[in-house]
């Protein structure tokens, strides 16, 4: 049996990536209260946001990320569910990237460039920072690379 890793976003990430729709959600409120003439139009704006927001909500959490030893799967969708494959033989280079806010929330995107077409860029969003992952993953390309053929450019 192959061995397989299963990595997903952090929650906080998630709640991160829909706080400017609940600002915005929150600025429509308070315009409908001070302004009541168009209150009834803001109110279902903002319940139209909020559902907006939950369901951006889940689906990010809805993201799976799993790696063996030969490629990489993302499955990700609420109502209906995609699945993504990359091959580990693909991947060219690797890049950590973390901004401010990521790192105030011990979290990373984790970005392969590939030579594969329909995923030239492939992002592990918003997962958990450890540089031990990091060095795994680069030993895994690394041990798939010398067991198959390299592709040329």
């Amino acid at each position: 049996m192959k061995k397989k890793y299963q990595i997903k976003p952090k929650q906080i990430y998630s709640i991160l990536k829909v706080i400017p729709l609940i600002t915005v959600a929150f600025i429509m409120i308070s315009i409908g209260v001070l302004y009541p003439p168009v209150s009834q139009i803001l109110y279902i704006a903002a319940l139209v946001l909020a559902l907006m927001i939950i369901y951006k909500y889940y689906y990010i959490r809805s993201y799976i990320y799993e790696i063996t030893i030969d490629r990489i799967k993302l499955k990700k969708g609420i109502i209906g569910k995609k699945i993504d494959f990359v091959e580990l033989y693909r991947v060219r280079d690797m890049a950590v990237r973390q901004p401010f806010l990521l790192q105030m929330i011990g979290a990373m995107d984790f970005e392969l460039d590939t030579s594969d077409k329909t995923h030239p860029k492939f992002v592990f969003q918003g997962i958990k920072y450890s540089e031990i992952w990091t060095d795994k993953f680069r030993d895994l390309v690394e041990r798939v690379r010398k067991q198959r053929v390299h592709e040329i450019d």
